[in-house]
């Protein structure tokens, strides 16, 4: 059996490509993968920026992390006392 290179449909002849993400979109992804990776909320996330944007030396996004690897649950992790965070 061959697969056939084409989407099923009435306009699936036609050879899409996958749109680059907007510059949006990529902040989105991004934002999700720190959201998934450390466990967090859409309030604790919107929290640790707030915080993070108030300090007043450094740069937000190196503050946010910092603070998001010195949470108690990811230093456990880290440390390799467990498996997940």
């Amino acid at each position: 059996m061959v697969k056939n290179p084409t989407p099923p449909g009435q306009h699936g002849t036609r050879k899409k490509g996958r749109r680059n993400a907007s510059a949006f979109g990529a902040e989105l992804r991004e934002k999700q993968k720190i959201r998934l990776l450390y466990g967090l909320s859409e309030t604790q996330l919107g929290n640790y920026a707030s915080a993070a944007k108030k300090r007043k030396t450094g740069v937000m996004a190196d503050n946010l992390v910092e603070s998001l690897e010195q949470r108690l649950d990811n230093a456990v992790f880290r440390a390799g006392f467990g498996i997940s965070r």
